[in-house]
């Protein structure tokens, strides 16, 4: 992977040049090939312009001081510093002079007695230890004063010299210096210069440790990194300009991250301290136990709890979540810290997938996805991260077609609008701001159409684009294809502005933000002011790179209100498409900015829509099937918990400590407190750890013991009443230590007395307490 670095030091030829790291006369079997590329990454050594490395070459004292001040990432301060160092022989003209001047100022090495500095002498092996040692912030109390022996040993001791074979007063050698100098950028520093656990964070990098390469998209250069805890850390995705090649399923000691969010390198492990893998092919997954064959021919498995982390891609699952990804076949990588406990596993293949765009509306009998053949045996299709089939693939929707595993990956999200501006620039487009809305692009056929090549589309025209993984760009059409979701929103609020980009550039913009089908808010720039319609349900059309809104015609209610049928789909007999939106309404109706959330049909907890709900909604097709629907009062979205404590401020509640879905966080009010006590359900609202609403949960029974429980139902009192799907289940009998159990723990305690408690007087059972 190339990557064109900033002006760095060529140790002999001292012009600045572009440089690689891959040198003509470094084989990868030399042990000092992984550190010159290291150091070549970062800025610090480089080679010469005839592309060879001269690793026999000794080094003046003039050139490591460079060295020094690179690895320092101090190269722009020493040029802007004076260039009188007081040596009378350090030409005040020559391009080491600043170099000099601002090591001797941070008291990193000195000249001799006699005033000289002596530049172009060759500098030792002790004398570049001693430097680094300086550099590092050891001082001679800490490392000793006898000189060179205890820098000698200090450098020893820091793992800087192991494994070179040269006496302390021997000339240094190229090779050596960027072992050494590689060495000393992953030690330790002294605790008067910095608690950090390498040199290298001190000078403005992130180092990942324990680096797990997820995912390496050659296409755009953009590489997924999980580090750290493998089980509880996230996954995070960077550009990388690291001249290693990194690959999927790699694992390094650090992955260094630079001021811009670039994998600028990684540096390996040392010997024996390397996370544990294993790699197979799965066989079985029954409950948690994963059954697979090793690349060596061995049988083996592992017994996968609830908390092991499975990576598909860069997504994370639970064992759950992955068994309806996974056929047998695939490739399984497990990672641990020893063998046999294993943190997480990785599944898939780690070949790079194109995305395809579905040019027709397929059906199951079809053979070829492009030009693809499609193996009809034990094929399985995700469609927006749901489990489907190929006959529901459509016109326009983005495929990543995984053959050896035989798995489809099928995104139908597709955004239509103004193309509003490009970044960094249209010329090197990476991103594009359409509908109110910045989008990365993810494909280079993308890069085709948006940026300023011959045929490209222009600022300000009408497109559509296709988002893929990550909801990166994958493909950019001029019409959306089957039924255009971005076609229609709610107005939210609307206001004018002074245009920062786009066409309108230093000029005055009206800006209406809509709520539309992907449950997000998007800005559009329209012809006028839209305040009237605030909470209206609108269509969008454009026109000379305008958008206008035209408030919807109220449908028959009727038409739409009835019973909720999930397992066929339907309201009222009216089917709702694959891909519907349903917009609920949250805010009042009268407000001058109005609020809205997008509601799951799959998870609806209500069993029938009645006309009071319905605000407006729109067909997908000449059958009438249900496309978007917007509706107030259908569901309640707000979470569920039981009281753990209250957050005080001089004897005042500002706070709850509220357990929920299993966890105890603190939150802020910003709403009015209620009369509540420790142990009792509440339903609130809450984001970034703040309490927007609050309300006592209504109990709905108590007994002084539990006749039966199981998965959707309990019976207390002589009656039997239905539990949510998600039903909280709290522990009280201690109120000092509230904790989340399950329903298996319930019906093991039946004697425990019980509180149910529900947000409707006639709903579902949402928050269970206990006492023992």
């Amino acid at each position: 992977m190339k990557k064109l670095l900033s002006s760095v030091l060529a140790l002999t030829v001292f012009a600045s040049s572009c440089a690689y790291a891959k040198y003509s006369d470094v084989p990868p079997s030399e042990d000092y090939y992984l550190s010159s590329t290291r150091l070549a990454d970062l800025g610090i050594i480089s080679g010469y312009e005839d592309g060879t490395f001269r690793p026999d070459n000794t080094i003046t004292r003039a050139e490591f001081t460079k060295i020094v001040v690179c690895m320092m990432d101090k190269e722009k301060e020493a040029k802007a510093s004076t260039n009188l160092t007081g040596f009378f022989d350090v030409d005040v003209a020559s391009w080491h002079t600043h170099y000099i001047r601002y090591a001797v100022s941070r008291d990193i090495l000195s000249g001799y007695a006699d005033g000289s500095f002596r530049p172009d002498n060759t500098i030792s092996v002790c004398e570049a230890v001693t430097i680094l040692l300086r550099t590092l912030g050891y001082t001679e109390d800490e490392v000793g004063y006898y000189w060179p022996d205890n820098y000698i040993s200090a450098a020893a001791s820091l793992g800087f010299t192991a494994g070179i074979d040269l006496a302390p007063h021997e000339a240094l050698t190229r090779k050596s210096a960027a072992v050494l100098v590689d060495r000393a950028l992953f030690a330790k520093p002294s605790a008067s210069l910095s608690p950090a656990n390498t040199y290298i964070e001190t000078t403005g990098y992130t180092v990942l440790e324990d680096s797990l390469i997820l995912d390496n998209d050659l296409s755009s250069d953009s590489v997924t990194v999980l580090s750290g805890n493998l089980k509880k850390n996230t996954a995070s995705a960077y550009l990388s300009k690291t001249q290693f090649s990194v690959a999927s399923g790699d694992v390094y000691n650090y992955a260094v991250i630079d001021k811009n969010g670039y994998l600028v390198t990684v540096r390996e492990y040392e010997s024996g301290e390397k996370l544990c893998s294993v790699s197979g092919v799965l066989n079985k997954f029954t409950d948690n136990n994963i059954e697979y064959t090793t690349v060596d021919g061995l049988k083996g498995s592992y017994n996968a709890d609830d908390s092991f982390v499975i990576y598909y891609g860069s997504d994370r699952l639970t064992p759950q979540q992955a068994k309806s990804r996974i056929s047998n076949g695939t490739d399984i990588t497990f990672y641990g810290n020893s063998y046999g406990l294993w943190n997480i596993a990785v599944i898939g293949s780690s070949e790079r997938l194109t995305p395809i765009m579905a040019s027709k509306n397929y059906t199951d009998s079809d053979g070829y996805l492009g030009n693809i053949p499609i193996n009809p045996n034990n094929l399985t299709v995700y469609r927006n991260g749901e489990a489907s089939k190929l006959s529901e693939i459509k016109a326009g929707d983005v495929v990543y077609y995984n053959t050896k595993t035989n798995v489809m990956d099928v995104y139908a999200k597709k955004v239509t609008g103004t193309y509003y501006s490009a970044y960094p620039s249209k010329a090197y487009v990476e991103s594009v701001s359409v509908g109110g809305k910045e989008y990365e692009i993810g494909n280079s056929s993308a890069t085709d159409r948006l940026n300023a090549s011959e045929g490209a589309f222009d600022i300000g025209d009408k497109i559509t684009l296709l988002l893929g993984k990550n909801d990166k760009i994958a493909f950019v059409t001029d019409n959306a294809q089957g039924f255009d979701y971005s076609a229609y929103g709610v107005v939210i609020k609307s206001e004018s502005r002074i245009a920062q980009d786009g066409e309108n550039k230093g000029s005055t913009e009206f800006v209406t933000t809509l709520f539309m089908s992907d449950g997000e808010e998007h800005d559009i720039v329209t012809d006028k002011l839209y305040k009237d319609s605030i909470g209206k349900f609108v269509s969008i059309n454009y026109k000379n790179s305008l958008a206008y809104l035209m408030n919807r015609v109220s449908v028959t209610k009727d038409d739409y209100a009835g019973k909720i049928d999930k397992s066929s789909r339907t309201v009222n007999t009216r089917y709702v498409l694959k891909d519907a939106a349903i917009i609920q309404r949250i805010s009042d109706e009268n407000t001058a900015v109005a609020s809205c959330e997008l509601l799951d049909f799959d998870k609806l907890t209500a069993s029938k829509i009645s006309e009071d709900n319905i605000i407006n909604a729109v067909s997908g097709n000449s059958f009438g099937d249900i496309a978007i629907l917007y509706v107030n009062g259908l569901e309640n979205t707000n979470s569920f918990g039981v009281i753990a404590g209250f957050v005080k401020n001089n004897n005042s509640t500002v706070g709850y400590k509220i357990l929920s879905n299993g966890y105890q966080e603190s939150y802020n009010l910003s709403a009015a407190s209620i009369s509540t006590s420790v142990g009792a359900g509440v339903e609130f609202k809450a984001q970034n750890g703040v309490i927007s609403k609050i309300y006592p949960m209504r109990k709905i029974a108590s007994a002084a013991s539990v006749k039966a429980v199981e998965g959707g139902r309990i019976y207390i009192g002589g009656k039997i009443y239905k539990l949510a799907d998600d039903v909280q289940i709290a522990d009280i009998s201690d109120t000092s230590k509230i904790k989340s159990v399950t329903i298996d723990d319930l019906a093991e305690n039946l004697s425990a007395s019980v509180v149910l408690y529900s947000d409707k007087a006639d709903g579902v059972i949402r928050v269970i307490t206990m006492k023992k």
